[in-house]
């Protein structure tokens, strides 16, 4: 999987170290919730904004709280 959008580095190193390695499309975090919530997520006017923050890095920590909850 492209861990946290790295896909780019990943694929670097391992073909540095001349690892053989294929590349398959998934599902992310964010579809499968609104599928979960079978909010249809292509669909107007289901979504009108998606607004998406990793916790990951000090650069991210904080944004976003003062987002509203949707309610599906």
């Amino acid at each position: 999987p492209g861990v946290f959008g790295r896909l780019g580095e990943e694929m670097d190193h391992l073909a540095a170290h001349g690892i053989n390695f294929e590349v398959v499309p998934g599902v992310t975090a964010a579809t499968a919730a609104g599928a979960d919530a079978r909010v249809a997520q292509r669909r107007w006017p289901a979504l009108r904004l998606c607004r998406l923050h990793a916790s990951g890095w000090p650069a991210h920590r904080g944004r976003g709280r003062g987002a509203r909850r949707l309610r599906c």
